[in-house]
């Protein structure tokens, strides 16, 4: 028998890409309309409208973040890959003059007046 290798656990999970033009989005805020007219007929006006005012809230405050930190990510990945450029053509260039040998010295030459 084989022995079977454990799988490293994933590290990083990519976020989930919404289709806001699908059936269950619309269908959740179709069935929250549904739900708030209901609410409101009955006369729960106040907790509508605070549920709502503190959806939105949520809402808003994590469509913010969640850009600031794309943008913050784009940067750092931007930023490491411009040092590592740095640092193989530094590395290149290092390894060149190692190997060209300076048997030959350069000599100036002085202009006549």
């Amino acid at each position: 028998m084989s022995s079977r290798r454990r799988q490293p656990p994933k590290t990083g999970v990519k976020p989930a890409d919404w289709d806001f033009f699908a059936f269950p989005t619309f269908f959740g805020f179709s069935f929250g309309m549904f739900l708030a007219t209901i609410l409101i007929i009955i006369g729960l006006i106040d907790i509508v409208y605070l549920a709502s005012l503190m959806a939105v809230a949520f809402s808003l405050a994590h469509l913010t973040t969640r850009a600031i930190a794309r943008y913050r990510q784009e940067k750092r990945k931007e930023r490491e890959e411009e040092e590592e450029r740095e640092r193989r053509a530094l590395a290149a260039r290092a390894r060149a003059a190692a190997e060209e040998p300076d048997t030959q010295r350069r000599r100036r030459r002085r202009r006549r007046a």
